[in-house]
């Protein structure tokens, strides 16, 4: 185990809370404020998770409000970046509704109503949480409510963008319709959706959703259904049930407009009760925990009567829940030495196509849908899997290793082709010039399709029949000029080719019948070959007929010999001869 250091930065380390794949956890006291704190550092090297790092530490300093967890500072130190954040002592809604079940209304509504205050705070600012649910909900033994855990938030006023277009982001019982296709565009509206399955959860103690498999489950929430709210409390007042339908409605445009009309309609609920009272009432189910002290009627009283200060039943560290948050963006897969990153591509891309994986010697599945773009990436482990994709009518299989990071930078691309689609017409821009002075060379350059022993000319008609996703062979010849060959395949969506062709001269070829003495051409002891295209060396020892195939032009030949020094100016044509001295 690591040492835990005594200090980062300012803040005095008191002791580690958590660790996991891509962070760790101090509790920590804050030098000037003199209260305890959480030092949340990232210590994956993942770009991508670096720049949600810094985005939530961005977002979060620039939040206030007493409905908001405080951020109190970030930075980096050494290779690792930190954020210093309030410390939360008490336990989440999530943890709240596990040990106590669905709460008294009037306590329920005040948790809302806060939540509710939050989102119009943030939405005010452009901000996007995309990741609402019981758990990122945070209540102090004070019975005071935040919100928090801003990873995966997106922000219109910043000048930031980490999610992909295509890509799914956030919990998925708790994710609008939409944000199944495209987390990167979607607006508050996805908020308040979340909020409504929150506010179910909290009301009922299930999720309206409840199907295990992320196929499922994804076709429940597209259809909107879910058991109705009749077939649980009777204590629910008409106003609420319809402000939670309008929340879980399928289309955006029939939800609430906004999150301040969701806190219009809570704050009615508490006409004949104070939020101070509520919040007392809260603040003893969090410390108490005694399940004979459930009824919030009785606790109040014994609040009121008593006044006694209730010591907290347990600690639950904020970043806690916000690691557990994380480790549920990346559905449980770790970065690492072991891990690597799995891009599938669909082509073309079909509405509904899903894929499921199969680890090699494992019975465990992974499956799920591809983004409207029909794009989908995947952390996995270094391991051989097999792939099934159903599209439309089709079923393919696939085969696939995938390497960890340690041994493989570069993601593993997985193309996968459903059903080729038709060839559209295709279009050819060709222009033909001297490789070395830049001549036009396209009046005079015969063009040929096809093949080895089998090639025709290139005319309109030709030209007229080419289709997307078909190969076919060009080859330019032209008196003077070596050939040129090309092999095209253009994929199904790519309807022009721009070829510019570069011919090169016929060379000459300079004989030297001399075997002895340094020979120099132009004053080196190196030329052009035209044929390998690059320079060669001029060989010390030579045979008795040396040939040296040269670009056409005029060349200065000096050759320095036990009998003396030849010194002369060629001239070479292109396909020509010359014999040397």
């Amino acid at each position: 185990m690591s040492k835990i250091p005594d200090k980062v930065g300012k803040y005095k380390i008191l002791s580690q809370i958590g660790k996991g794949g891509m962070g760790v956890v101090y509790s920590a006291e804050h030098p000037t404020l003199k209260r305890k704190i959480i030092l949340k550092k990232l210590t994956i090297r993942d770009k991508e998770f670096r720049e949600r790092f810094r985005l939530e530490a961005d977002m979060m300093m620039d939040l206030r409000s007493d409905y908001i967890v405080d951020m109190y500072d970030h930075f980096r130190e050494g290779s690792s970046w930190y954020i210093a954040m309030e410390y939360i002592e008490g336990m989440s809604l999530d943890e709240l509704i596990k040990r106590e079940g669905p709460p008294d209304l009037s306590v329920l509504f005040y948790i809302m109503l806060c939540t509710a205050k939050a989102l119009e705070y943030i939405h005010a600012r452009g901000i996007v949480h995309r990741d609402i649910k019981p758990s990122n909900i945070y209540i102090s033994r004070k019975g005071d409510v935040k919100l928090g855990d801003f990873g995966i938030a997106s922000s219109s006023l910043k000048d930031v963008s980490i999610t992909d277009s295509g890509t799914a982001m956030g919990t998925p019982a708790y994710m609008a319709p939409e944000q199944f296709d495209d987390s990167s565009t979607v607006g508050i509206k996805a908020d308040l959706f979340s909020f409504g399955v929150t506010f179910y959860e909290a009301l009922n103690g299930a999720k309206p959703f409840r199907s295990e498999r992320y196929t499922e489950l994804k076709k429940e929430i597209r259809r909107g259904k879910y058991v109705p709210f009749k077939n649980y409390r009777k204590d629910v007042s008409g106003d609420v049930i319809r402000l939670m339908r309008r929340c879980l409605r399928i289309r955006p445009f029939f939800r609430p407009r906004n999150a301040g009309e969701v806190r219009k309609i809570l704050e009615r609920q508490f006409r004949k009760k104070t939020n101070t009272l509520v919040r007392d009432e809260l603040a003893f189910l969090v410390t108490s925990g005694k399940p004979e002290m459930k009824k919030t009627k009785q606790l109040t009283e014994m609040v009121l009567q008593t006044g006694r200060k209730f010591m907290p039943a347990y600690v639950i560290p904020l970043f806690f829940i916000m690691t557990l948050s994380l480790l549920a963006l990346t559905a449980g897969y770790y970065l690492g030495g072991r891990f690597g990153l799995l891009r599938i591509s669909l082509i073309p891309a079909e509405q509904d196509s899903s894929y499921t994986l199969y680890p090699h010697n494992s019975e465990r599945e992974l499956d799920g849908f591809f983004s409207s773009k029909g794009k989908k990436s995947l952390f996995l482990k270094e391991g051989s899997y097999r792939v099934r994709v159903e599209s439309g009518s089709t079923v393919l299989w696939r085969s696939v290793y995938v390497t960890p990071f340690v041994k493989n930078r570069n993601p593993m691309e997985l193309a996968i082709l459903a059903a080729p689609p038709e060839g559209l017409p295709l279009d050819i821009e060709l222009s033909v010039r001297d490789r070395f002075s830049g001549a036009d060379l396209s009046g005079e350059t015969d063009i040929f399709i096809g093949q080895e022993e089998s090639w025709v000319l290139f005319n309109s008609s030709r030209r007229e029949g080419l289709r997307t996703g078909e190969s076919f062979h060009l080859k330019f010849a032209r008196e003077g000029y070596l050939e040129e060959k090309y092999f095209l395949t253009p994929r199904y969506d790519q309807i022009l080719i721009d070829l510019n062709v570069l011919m090169t001269p016929l060379p000459a070829t300079l004989s030297i019948d001399i075997p002895v003495g340094d020979l120099r051409i132009n004053g080196k002891k190196e030329y052009f070959s035209p044929r390998s295209m690059s320079f060669e060396k001029i060989p010390g020892e030579r045979e008795t007929n040396l040939q040296l195939d040269l670009l056409p032009g005029k060349y200065f030949i000096t050759l320095e010999g036990p009998e003396g020094s030849i010194e002369k100016e060629v001239s070479l044509k292109s396909g020509g001869n010359y014999n040397f001295p």
